[in-house]
């Protein structure tokens, strides 16, 4: 949070406040303030909150209302070798789709999420990209199940949205495309293909206790942008 008070317009008056809330990727929280009064206190207010910030920033620390401190990730790594669980010797593996990790971004952490907060599928991966927002992906046979715990404002709640996919071919990869504000993209590659022929694309808005979910079918080119089948569901969101 950023709150800047400056008040009082007097030559030999005024008053210059600053109180930023800044945050890294492990969760620490610190804060720049600085006050200044008069005509040679508030600018120098301004100076020293720059330099503040400036140093924080050096240190992983971001403003936690800088929308530019939480970028969308580029193509972020989610990959479940193989298809089905019984295509993959399910029995050997108990089931669980062998993972190969490809590349974490920056600041994106490898988490893990209590079996509590999942009701059903295997987790494959949990990411963090601010200290407040984490991200599951469960995979089911034709089913896609996306986890979002957002401790700060669901008050460590998990919300659950899934995705049934009956028409669609089993999904065997994922890539967490990025995450900004209340924006979850997720790309899939259909199990057995060779080539990306087909991907669906989750997007998910948050409301108040909705997901709107936009799948979108595309042929070919897994990074066109031509507009495929867009199909626009509702789900009501799940408390576990």
């Amino acid at each position: 949070m950023r709150l800047v008070l400056i008040f009082g317009a007097g030559f030999f008056s005024g008053c210059a406040a600053y109180n930023t809330e800044m945050r890294n990727s492990s969760g620490e929280v610190s804060y720049c303030q600085n006050v200044g009064w008069g005509w040679l206190g508030a600018p120098i207010a301004v100076i020293n909150q720059h330099r503040c910030e400036s140093a924080m920033r050096e240190r992983g620390f971001a403003p936690v209302s800088d929308v530019s401190a939480q970028p969308a990730r580029q193509a972020a790594a989610l990959d479940i070798s193989g298809g089905r669980p019984e295509q993959q010797g399910a029995s050997k593996s108990g089931g669980q789709p062998q993972l190969r990790e490809l590349k974490i971004p920056d600041p994106w952490s490898k988490m893990t999420i209590p079996d509590a907060k999942v009701r059903s599928g295997a987790v494959l991966w949990a990411k963090r990209q601010s200290p407040d927002v984490y991200l599951a992906v469960s995979v089911l046979s034709n089913s896609v199940e996306i986890n979002v715990v957002d401790q700060l404002k669901l008050q460590q709640q998990a919300m659950v949205a899934k995705v049934a996919a009956p028409n669609l071919f089993p999904i065997s990869e994922f890539e967490v495309a990025g995450i900004r504000g209340n924006f979850v993209h997720v790309v899939g590659v259909p199990s057995g293909s060779k080539e990306p022929v087909r991907f669906t694309t989750y997007v998910f808005l948050k409301g108040s206790n909705i997901y709107r979910v936009e799948i979108s079918h595309l042929e070919r080119d897994f990074f066109s942008n031509r507009d495929g089948v867009r199909d626009v569901v509702d789900l009501i969101v799940k408390e576990i």
